[in-house]
Parts: C-alpha cells; sequence; structure tokens
C-alpha cells in the first residue's frame, strides 16, 4: 500500500485542494487494511471526500497511466 500512495503523493498531492488534502489526512487515519480494501475495490466504499480520494489514488496507479508516464 506503501508504494500506490507513494505514487499518489509524487503525482497528485501539490495539486489538491486544502479540503482535499484534508480528506486524504483523513483517510491516512483510517485502518491499512480498510484503505487497501476500498484501493481494490472490496468492501463497502466510504462516502465523501474519501471516496473522491480512493478515486484519484486509483487513478494515479492504473496501469495504463503509469506506462505513459
Amino acid at each position: 500500500m506503501d508504494l500506490l500512495l507513494q505514487r499518489f503523493m509524487e503525482c497528485r498531492y501539490d495539486q489538491l485542494s486544502d479540503a482535499e488534502k484534508q480528506a486524504f489526512a483523513g483517510l491516512l487515519e483510517q485502518p491499512d487494511l480498510e484503505i487497501m480494501d476500498w484501493i481494490m475495490g472490496r468492501g463497502t466504499l466510504p462516502s465523501e471526500p474519501l471516496l473522491s480520494i480512493i478515486k484519484m489514488i486509483r487513478d494515479v496507479n492504473n496501469p495504463a497511466v503509469i506506462s505513459n508516464n
């Protein structure tokens, strides 16, 4: 999971609004296994604004996006 979050931090974090940065900080307060389940599309997804951050993490780590960078 660290690699997924690291890629997000490198690619998108600086572009986030203050509210999105707060949502990301809130995401990091959740249990690691729950975050991983959300990223992998398992379990009950969180509500906004965590869902928006999860979607951004997925997008940044999409193999098609990675191969273009």
